[in-house]
């Protein structure tokens, strides 16, 4: 039985929903402390002109000044502090990725989270509640696991257990996808229906809930990058710097 049309509507609402239940499970395991949601992190000139000069590698040894006058700045879906590590995942997460050409759009997108990375220890040491941060890493999360490449910083659905250390929760957030969209199929059934009593529609028994999903594949949400200025009070004192990189695959372990 054919499924129903899909409208970028339903796919804006499965996105947030699937971020909002990633955060809610991240948050619920104690090894993480997930952060408010709403951070600004300014993207510095110099920031970017250092990154452009120097390989991603060192960047454990560069150091930016964020106290001073910025005009853009770089708002995270997701900050992720691991407690016992104090390292902060960086998380910008994608409907998907497939509509992104080449790799040009996705390294400035890139460039763009490591500029804020720099800066990110000194910000959340000053402005969240001292939150101390050893390293800094950045990961692109895709949710349509159209275009995974972890070692480029770019997570698939399927790497999500491993980036975090939580067994079950890719598995989670896939299980989710589906009773949404079951529920959805069923609403608009429903309402076509009653509406233009069309008989001759009937439930999807036989469909495959649980395959591909096109619901996450299609044009991807915009960047979250504001356009205001900001002034960081001068009375702040700067964290110590950390390492900043890309996000790394670490060994699966069981919740505390």
């Amino acid at each position: 039985m054919p499924k129903l049309p899909e409208s970028g509507l339903y796919r804006a609402i499965a996105a947030r929903m699937l971020e909002q239940r990633l955060r809610a499970k991240v948050s619920s395991e104690p090894r993480f402390r997930v952060l408010e949601s709403g951070i600004d992190l300014p993207v510095l000139d110099e920031a970017e002109r250092m990154l452009a000069l120097n390989e991603w590698s060192s960047l454990s040894s560069l150091a930016v000044d964020p106290d001073r006058r910025a005009t853009r700045h770089y708002r995270p879906d997701l900050i992720v502090i691991e407690r016992q590590t104090s390292r902060a995942i960086i998380v910008d997460v994608k409907r998907s990725l497939s509509s992104y050409s080449g790799n040009r759009q996705l390294n400035h997108l890139k460039n763009r989270m490591l500029a804020a990375a720099l800066v990110a220890p000194q910000i959340l040491y000053t402005e969240h509640q001292r939150t101390m941060v050893t390293r800094t890493e950045i990961a692109i999360l895709d949710l349509a696991d159209s275009r995974s490449s972890y070692g480029d910083g770019i997570f698939g659905l399927c790497h999500l257990d491993a980036l975090l250390g939580m067994p079950g929760l890719a598995a989670d957030l896939q299980q989710c996808r589906v009773v949404y969209r079951a529920a959805v199929d069923a609403l608009l059934r429903e309402i076509a229906i009653g509406t233009f009593s069309l008989s001759r529609l009937t439930p999807m028994a036989d469909s495959d809930l649980s395959s591909g999903d096109a619901a996450l594949t299609d044009v991807d949400d915009d960047d979250d990058l504001g356009n205001g200025t900001k002034r960081i009070p001068q009375h702040r004192r700067a964290a110590t710097m950390a390492p900043v990189g890309l996000a790394r695959l670490h060994p699966i372990s069981a919740s505390a």
